[in-house]
């Protein structure tokens, strides 16, 4: 029994600490409709900021971004208008569950109550697309509630392999059901498109 706890409190501690690494790395970002904006005003941003790759700070613009036939250029990421019109669909009802973020590689929800999409900086405006629609089908299908249930179903059995197994097929088995109902409601070239992304 003593053994058992301990592989719990182990697997509770992993999940905490992997949770607030997270949480630290997007403190810094912004709503999706800051970045599709039209019109974003200049403000003055420390030297501080800008070294820290902040791309805006207070829906504005850094010193090191420059405007060009409506794109926004910085030095991690272009959202021109084809982008703005792959995230009007989402902003519409997604508009304040989707963030924008510097220090993070791939898109992720995070919550369980109340999900926000995150999505890194430097995405295309194809691939900005794509990730909307398998993020936005995530939540539909509310894939944040299972992954987190079968964490918990693994940090009670975390002895069990065949547990082990299970958590990594249903995790794959939620990323292949997503991919399935984004690409059913594609034609040819999207579908190409999307598995490309």
């Amino acid at each position: 029994a003593i053994v058992w706890i301990v592989g719990v409190i182990g697997m509770l501690l992993y999940g905490t600490v992997s949770v607030w690494k997270i949480k630290r790395a997007v403190k810094v970002s912004l709503p999706l409709a800051h970045f599709v904006s039209r019109t974003v005003e200049s403000i003055d941003v420390n030297e501080e900021q800008a070294k820290d790759g902040v791309l805006m700070r207070d829906a504005a613009m850094t010193d090191n971004a420059v405007m060009t036939d409506n794109a926004v250029m910085t030095d991690n990421a272009v959202m021109t208008d084809s982008v703005a019109e792959a995230a009007h669909d989402v902003l519409t009802k997604w508009q304040e569950k989707c963030r924008v973020c510097d220090d993070i590689a791939s898109p992720f929800i995070l919550g369980i109550i109340r999900p926000v999409i995150y999505l890194p900086a430097d995405l295309n405006s194809e691939q900005m697309k794509q990730v909307l629609a398998h993020e936005t089908a995530h939540l539909r299908r509310k894939d944040h509630w299972w992954k987190p249930l079968g964490f918990a179903i693994l940090t009670l059995h975390w002895f069990n392999p065949l547990v082990w197994l299970a958590y990594v097929l249903l995790c794959r088995d939620i990323e292949l059901a997503c991919d399935e109902k984004v690409v059913r409601t594609m034609e040819g070239e999207e579908k190409r498109s999307y598995s490309e992304a």
